[in-house]
């Protein structure tokens, strides 16, 4: 689920709903974004959810940004990097498994990535110093889960957006930054995938970049779609195997890592007393 904190929060009240990053980038204080990360870990573990689209690491610079703004914890990379580490360790010390996103960064665009395909013209030099330092900070602590983007970055790939193109996803990621968990993508329903690659093409491109899941958040068909596109490339040999198998073992390494096979249910009498609990509103309040 998207508990990003602020207005990104699928889980309402009486769940504890943390500011969200801008307001926690105004303290400057890495200790309060970690135990408010820690708080929501602990609220969704309690009810089941185990993966957490959190935290936002990218770098708001851009004050046209129609999509990310306030999702965001500021504009300093070096800020982002500390207070998006610290999130990375609550989130994981309350049960969660974190997501950093939206890799290689969605804040210095002017386009909403759900309704256009936005680019982003600068050089290496600069996408080293802002966009990736807090992904490589992540990466670094141990991020287990990448979401990416659907942006154009011309300086590694000037045909293809993030999501599909391999020298971002094996080249950058896992290549040059030694990324070795799960990569998914942001929803492949969004109009700068679906209207400019088709849905099923665009599935099929996403794992041959280096992607393991494709999200496709709203329309059961879509998701149809993208699995039996999945599967035709499988049986015409545009994909192997091999391919898949690598995905599943790194699917397979973050179940084991963080106990999922003994997580199969959730202790009902163990909700009232951790959803909304005293101690995550006094951390709510602070």
């Amino acid at each position: 689920t998207d508990q990003e904190g602020g207005h990104v929060c699928r889980m309402k009240k009486p769940f504890t709903v943390m500011p969200g990053n801008m307001p926690l980038g105004a303290t400057r204080d890495a200790d309060l974004a970690y135990r408010a990360a820690k708080a929501v870990g602990e609220e969704l573990t309690a009810i089941g959810i185990n993966l957490n689209f959190a935290p936002d690491l990218d770098v708001n610079n851009n004050p046209d940004n129609p999509i990310i703004g306030v999702r965001s914890y500021g504009e300093d990379p070096e800020l982002v990097a500390r207070l998006g580490v610290a999130q990375v360790r609550g989130y994981q010390e309350g049960g969660a498994i974190p997501c950093a996103k939206h890799f290689p960064g969605h804040g210095d665009t002017a386009t909403d990535s759900h309704i256009g395909l936005a680019s982003i013209p600068y050089d290496m030099d600069r996408l080293n110093a802002v966009e990736l330092l807090p992904f490589k900070a992540a990466i670094a602590a141990g991020i287990p889960f990448v979401m990416t983007t659907h942006i154009v970055f011309e300086a590694l790939d000037p045909q293809r957006p993030a999501t599909l193109s391999p020298a971002v996803l094996n080249g950058l990621l896992r290549g040059e930054l030694g990324f070795e968990g799960v990569v998914i993508t942001d929803c492949m329903e969004m109009k700068a995938i679906a209207d400019n690659f088709g849905l099923g093409e665009a599935a099929v491109m996403a794992i041959e970049a280096g992607v393991d899941i494709c999200a496709a958040c709203h329309t059961p068909e879509k998701q149809a779609e993208i699995r039996q596109s999945l599967l035709a490339a499988v049986a015409s040999g545009r994909l192997s195997m091999e391919r898949i198998d690598a995905s599943v073992r790194r699917i397979l390494a973050c179940k084991e890592k963080f106990g999922l096979e003994r997580r199969r249910s959730v202790d009902l009498d163990n909700v009232e007393w951790v959803v909304g609990n005293l101690a995550h509103r006094n951390v709510e309040q602070e």
